[in-house]
């Protein structure tokens, strides 16, 4: 979410420089996200006017996806500095390691006033156009299996870019209004709004591999209907035996095909709350209640597009050519929330009790114009439902504090799924619970911290519209139930006055009902950063040092989904993940240094031994390779 707003429909990735902080709120939240996801929201707050001048031109070069432009200018101005004007604006053109470009202009002026007595209204204008080729990365090789870590296939350059002309773009222009005021001594209100025009677009061909357990295999091996792990070198006959056999020579050249699509509409939001707070000796209070309102509506079109059969062993260009139409449609989401938080704090603090309580309701509509208007072609489901969030802070002694969390979460389902008689939500439920330290004069916090995440109607992928031709028209995804388990720890120290530490450990499981993993996900992993600040009287003064690693375990690598063709109703057969990401550990180098008061240089190096390693993957034959040590120069100019 951004300022509390969903993102919406999006192709591209949030502009670094709109960014002036980042919020992680763990469990739905209905004040930052109405409604929510169970785990929880990352929500970014966007650079707001200042009643001060200043400004800062910023230049990035470096190896990969790294050159850009910045602007900043604020200016306050106005009898007692009550009016503020402020611009950003940035620019971004470069390419990633497998010379896959990026191109993007921000453009965000922006204007606040404040009244004498605490009122403050702040308006956003955003314009953001973004493009980038959709690299989806290289196949793996016929050797990886289920039960091993995969590697990319042989005789291929590692930065080998065969997607050519597919690419990705989103065009947005956006209105986001602020307006908060003291009503009286106790009680604040505030009013949120958004309105956003958007316009993204897509072009995804992806190489086909049949997995069928046949001669006409081309992936090197397949399922083993027995076991649901991929095998390989092998395929295997039909039931009751499912013999295994030679698997005939993974393919070198394979077909190509996908989809041109392009959605466009208007998105609206819109939340009011009001703050009450109360202080007496003996309690505490902050009582917060409101509304939200959200409207999305998305016209969207889809082509069947194709290309040339693609050769490994002698890559060549080639463009898409637009097939038949594939889908058209149009959808709509309104939902309202209607919520109620309260806090409570005791005994000077040492207990804290809070919980919230929200309606939501969603109306949802999809019209199919793929073929003539029919009835049957319009979908419209309607959904309520009534949540509760309540959680307890109890600190035994001043820096430690003992906390338990239960939230509870709904969010509407795609077009494709209610349009084929899907649930209309999404619901989840989050328990955690945990210990916090605080160390003295706020040196040090340790959090340690167990939860669990229940999750119906997760949407995952179907593989079936990866064939080559993909489905005409495209199949819903599918749904799966989920849970997540596990455990957390975060530290944050000052060590000294110059020298800091941050880092976490997690360790967790994230499973469908038959404990199979979702893909992507990375069941432990850890990260830490240290930083060195040398003193005023050093020879060194102004110069900062970092020095970071982060760890992901193997993630799977694809998600099949379904089960085997030796399944009963006793005895289920999950297909597994056909191949596993390897684990990798990477480490980051950072170094800032103030040359004056106006001047500052940032160098940021990525991956410093350069490993190589697998980032990401959709399928085998999409895996996204990791960028090698990257160096980026940052020069800055305040005025």
């Amino acid at each position: 979410t951004v300022d509390g707003f969903s993102a919406g429909n999006q192709q591209a990735n949030l502009d670094p420089i709109l960014a002036e902080r980042i919020e992680v709120v763990k469990g739905p939240n209905a004040i930052l996200a109405p409604t929510g996801v169970p785990g929880g929201t990352v929500n970014i707050i966007t650079r707001k006017p200042q009643f001060r001048t200043f400004g800062s031109i910023a230049l990035q070069l470096g190896q990969y996806d790294a050159n850009r432009a910045e602007l900043d200018y604020n200016r306050g101005f106005g009898a007692h500095q009550r009016y503020a004007l402020r611009l950003l604006l940035a620019r971004h053109d470069s390419e990633g390691y497998a010379g896959n470009a990026r191109r993007t202009v921000t453009f965000m002026p922006m204007f606040a006033v404040q009244s004498k007595s605490g009122a403050q209204l702040t308006v956003q204008f955003e314009y953001y156009d973004f493009y980038a080729q959709n690299y989806l990365g290289v196949p793996v090789d016929s050797s990886s299996g289920s039960t091993g870590e995969a590697r990319i296939l042989r005789g291929i350059a590692r930065d080998l870019n065969t997607w050519d002309d597919d690419f990705r773009r989103d065009e947005r222009k956006e209105v986001r209004a602020f307006l908060t005021s003291p009503l009286s001594r106790a009680v604040n209100v505030r009013f949120a709004a958004r309105y956003a025009d958007t316009d993204t677009s897509f072009t995804q061909e992806l190489p086909g591999i049949s997995t069928a357990n046949s001669a006409a295999n081309t992936a090197g091996g397949a399922i083993d209907p027995r076991t649901g792990f991929f095998v390989p070198g092998s395929i295997f006959g039909p039931a009751p035996a499912f013999a295994p056999s030679p698997a005939p020579g993974p393919a070198r050249i394979l077909p190509r095909g996908g989809l041109w699509f392009r959605s466009s509409g208007p998105l609206f939001n819109f939340q009011n709350d009001y703050l009450h707070q109360f202080k007496n000796p003996v309690i505490e209070t902050s009582t917060l209640g409101g509304f939200a309102y959200n409207y999305l509506k998305q016209s969207g079109t889809a082509f069947l597009a194709g290309s040339a059969p693609l050769n490994y062993d002698a890559p060549a260009r080639s463009s898409y050519i637009l097939g038949p139409m594939n889908a058209r449609v149009i959808n709509s989401t309104t939902s309202h929330q209607v919520y109620l938080a309260e806090t409570a704090q005791l005994f000077e603090g040492r207990l804290v009790l809070a919980g919230s309580y929200s309606y939501n309701n969603f109306d949802l509509a999809v019209h199919d114009r793929l073929t003539p208007i029919v009835a049957a072609q319009r979908t419209i489901a309607q959904a309520a439902s009534w949540l509760t969030s309540y959680g307890a802070v109890f600190k035994p002694i001043p820096r430690l504090a003992f906390y338990y969390g239960h939230n509870e979460a709904a969010s509407a389902l795609g077009a494709s799924i209610i349009a084929a008689g899907g649930p209309a939500l999404q619901t989840g439920i989050q328990a955690e619970y945990g210990v916090r330290f605080e160390g003295p004069d706020k040196n040090l916090l340790a959090t340690f911290a167990f939860f669990e995440i229940d999750q119906t109607n997760f949407t995952v992928p179907n593989p079936a519209n990866l064939a080559v031709p993909p489905p005409n028209p495209l199949l819903p995804e599918l749904l799966a139930n989920r849970r997540a388990q596990g455990w957390e720890f975060e530290l944050r120290a000052s060590v000294t006055t110059q020298f800091s530490l941050i880092g976490n450990i997690t360790r967790f499981t994230n499973r469908d009902p038959n404990d199979v993993p979702f893909r992507g996900t990375a069941e432990k992993s850890w990260a830490v950063l240290a930083n060195y600040r040398f003193t005023r009287t050093s020879p060194l003064a102004g110069l900062s040092v970092g020095l970071g690693a982060e760890h992901l375990d193997r993630r799977p690598g694809d998600a099949p989904g379904g089960f085997t063709a030796a399944s009963t109703a006793a005895r289920l057969i999950a297909n597994q993940p056909t191949f596993w990401l390897p684990a990798h550990t990477l480490a980051k180098f950072m170094a800032t240094y103030a040359v004056s008061k106006q001047w500052g240089v940032q160098l940021n190096v990525e991956n410093v031994f350069d490993r190589d390693y697998l980032s990401a993957a959709l399928g085998r034959t999409t895996v996204m390779v990791g960028t090698p040590r990257n160096a980026k120069v940052r020069l800055t100019y305040r005025f």
